[in-house]
């Protein structure tokens, strides 16, 4: 029974395990029917989850016999339940999220020529959850595909886009399947770059960033 509840299932009346159960009354109150025990069996495992969870997270300092054991810290216990998709996240925790990217690849720039126009104010929409950025480009000289219809690098150029988009999306920027599909909470995360003939090379390191800031 504790095997299924940790994988988020539950027992029933008819699934063949045995439940032992222990009450302080003197004398039962109420005989349940069989139909009625599964109902009584999820009661159980989400009371048991809820206090669990509450002895977590509602704790407090506690000191005894000259040790004192600290409660965890709510906000930072959250964070990292956030960072790795263990809890939805919210409009405020996306905008968050996009916002620490930019300032990471903000921090690239001594390394990295062509991103030394980066600019988290000017290259962030927040309204818009995306992350647009180019460095010495030129309009498409060609028809066809995705690359035709944003700006092209020059040789020590770049040009990328980053955002957060429902999975359902239909736009034709979000249909591209050249690169392997992030993910981070419920939003698909797209990651489009093109880079020049003679630019070092940046891709790479703007992908770790991603996965750092939770994108699987």
């Amino acid at each position: 029974m504790l095997g299924l509840g940790r994988t988020g299932s539950s027992g029933s009346n008819g699934s063949g395990d045995f439940v032992i159960a222990f009450s302080t009354a003197r004398e039962p109150r109420t005989q349940l029917s069989n139909d009625s025990m599964s109902p009584l069996f999820e009661a159980v495992i989400e009371a048991t989850e809820e206090a669990i969870y509450n002895s977590l997270l509602r704790a407090h300092d506690t000191s005894g016999r000259g040790h004192t054991v600290k409660a965890l810290p709510l906000r930072e216990t959250l964070d990292v339940l956030r960072k790795y998709n263990a809890i939805a996240l919210t409009q405020s925790d996306y905008l968050n999220r996009l916002q620490a990217i930019a300032q990471d690849i903000s921090a690239l720039k001594p390394e990295f020529a062509q991103l030394s126009k980066f600019s988290v104010a000017k290259n962030t929409r927040t309204d818009q959850l995306e992350i647009t950025y180019g460095y010495h480009t030129h309009n498409p000289q060609h028809r066809g595909g995705w690359t035709s219809g944003v700006p092209n690098p020059d040789d020590d150029g770049v040009w990328f886009y980053i955002d957060f988009h429902d999975a359902g999306s239909t736009a034709q920027i979000h249909t591209q399947p050249i690169y392997p599909a992030l993910h981070l909470g419920d939003r698909v995360v797209e990651f489009l770059i093109l880079e020049g003939a003679t630019t070092k090379s940046v891709g790479g390191r703007i992908t770790a960033i991603l996965k750092a800031h939770g994108a699987q």
